[in-house]
C-alpha cells in the first residue's frame, strides 16, 4: 500500500512537472495518504484536485503549527498537569471529531459487511471482538 501512495505522488509530480511544488505540501499529502491507507484502510486521494483528502483536514495539525499550538504540545509533554488545568488541546476539536467520525463509519462498515483488511484499524476491531469480558477493549474515541 505504501508503494501505491508513492506511485500516486510520482504520477502527480509527472503530471504537474511544469509547476513549482512546495515540499511541505507534498510531504503532508504523501504522509496523509500513507496514514489513511496503512492505518485505516481508506483511500485519501490527497494528490487529486477533486477531493480534499486526508491531508486537508490535518493541515496545520502536524506540519504547520503556531506558537499557541507549540505551547499546548509542550505542556502536554512536559507538564501535563498544567495542560489539564488550562484545558489545553494538542489536537484541535474539529480534527478529533473528524477522526472519530471516520473511524466509527469505517469500523461499523467493516463489521456489518464482514470486510477484513490488513491494517491497524482491523487490529483494533479484532481486539475488541476477542475481549474476554464481553465488553470492547477500546471505545470509538480511543480507536480514533
Amino acid at each position: 500500500e505504501i508503494v501505491n501512495c508513492c506511485n500516486k505522488m510520482i504520477a502527480y509530480i509527472k503530471e504537474n512537472q511544469c509547476k513549482a511544488h512546495e515540499a511541505k505540501t507534498m510531504s503532508a499529502c504523501y504522509t496523509g495518504d500513507t496514514v489513511a491507507t496503512c492505518a485505516f484502510g481508506l483511500k485519501s486521494n490527497s494528490f487529486s484536485n477533486s477531493e480534499p483528502g486526508f491531508a486537508a483536514i490535518t493541515k496545520g495539525e502536524v506540519f504547520g503549527s503556531n506558537y499557541w499550538d507549540n505551547f499546548s504540545i509542550l505542556c502536554a509533554i512536559s507538564a501535563p498537569t498544567i495542560g489539564k488545568l488550562f484545558k489545553l488541546r494538542v489536537i484541535h476539536k474539529e480534527v478529533e471529531d473528524y477522526f472519530i467520525k471516520v473511524i466509527n463509519s469505517a469500523s461499523d462498515y467493516r463489521i456489518k459487511n464482514c470486510i477484513r483488511k490488513n491494517d491497524f484499524l482491523q487490529q483494533l476491531i479484532d481486539t475488541n471482538e476477542k475481549s474476554k469480558t464481553g465488553k470492547p477493549v477500546y471505545n470509538q474515541i480511543e480507536m480514533a
